[in-house]
């Protein structure tokens, strides 16, 4: 009998559940309980303007090659002066080593970036640094 309960719990508990979505549906708040109208807030015009922005990412990749694409990637985002450029992460390859002399190559060059930066680290450069290939840092 106890089997019978325990296997038949989980199809009570949901039966039970949606016996009452119907009836808390139904009901209507009374106006006690009308949430209160959201507060306004002074909006600058200044703020709604329209603006654009730059992502980019998965580059370089292939090494010292990419260099050059990278280095007319940022000519370009300078060029189109977004309000903010947002790099994704994987600035190296999974094979490439995870030394700080890379890293201040790639540093080197995103401070060429005039827009404000924001930069994710990709799975290239913290999930991928402890093989062998990339060096075993960890």
């Amino acid at each position: 009998m106890s089997t019978m309960i325990f296997r038949a719990l989980p199809y009570l508990l949901a039966l039970g559940l949606a016996a009452t979505i119907p009836h808390a549906s139904a009901q209507t708040p009374s106006p006690k309980e009308t949430p209160a109208a959201a507060p306004t807030v002074a909006v600058n015009p200044a703020m709604l303007q329209p603006f654009s922005f730059v992502a980019f990412g998965d580059m370089p990749y292939r090494v010292p090659q990419d260099f050059a694409r990278l280095d007319r990637l940022i000519a370009a985002i300078n060029a189109a002066s977004p309000a903010f450029a947002l790099n994704v992460g994987d600035i190296k390859s999974a094979n490439e080593p995870c030394t700080d002399e890379y890293y201040k190559t790639i540093l080197t060059r995103f401070k060429k970036i005039q827009a404000p930066l924001v930069y994710t680290p990709g799975d290239n450069e913290w999930t991928d640094c402890h093989r062998e290939r990339a060096g075993r840092y960890n």
